[in-house]
């Protein structure tokens, strides 16, 4: 499936999504608030809400810390100028990491964000990481 079929039918407050085994695609259509944002305002803007967002979790015992983050990452030669961020989700009462999550975001014209998210479950960081490298070798192609 392309991402021109995907975006289509994306309307105001809708998301599109593909799932595969701990790789997902979604597209969102993008409101005021993030339209006009640079990549690095756009990272602010998240770090600031994800912070928000930390704070409701906390009260069902899970933390999500940002281990990494990058405004302006490459991917690949087409797909270059995106928002890398990777998350750790914890349990604070044990400390314990639970899942991994990386996202690379990348605006679509004034319309669009495009969001290719690798989670897993596995607590592992050196397992994240070695799929993380797999997951980036299988994008390498990949192209808006």
């Amino acid at each position: 499936i392309s991402i021109s079929d995907l975006a289509k039918n994306v309307s105001d407050g809708t998301v599109k999504k593909i799932v595969v085994s701990g790789e997902s695609l979604e597209i969102t259509y993008t409101n005021d608030e993030v339209k006009n944002l640079s990549n690095d305002e756009f990272l602010k803007l998240y770090k600031d809400q994800f912070a928000q967002a930390n704070k409701l979790t906390s009260l069902i015992d899970l933390k999500a810390e940002i281990t990494e983050s990058n405004a302006h990452y490459k991917v690949n030669k087409n797909f270059t100028d995106t928002i890398k961020i990777v998350t750790a989700i914890k349990t604070p009462s044990n400390g314990k990491t639970i899942a991994y999550k990386a996202t690379f975001s990348k605006k679509i014209g004034d319309k669009y964000i495009l969001d290719v998210i690798l989670i897993t479950t596995n607590p592992d960081k050196k397992a994240f990481t070695n799929y993380q490298k797999e997951f980036l070798k299988m994008l390498q192609n990949f192209s808006l």
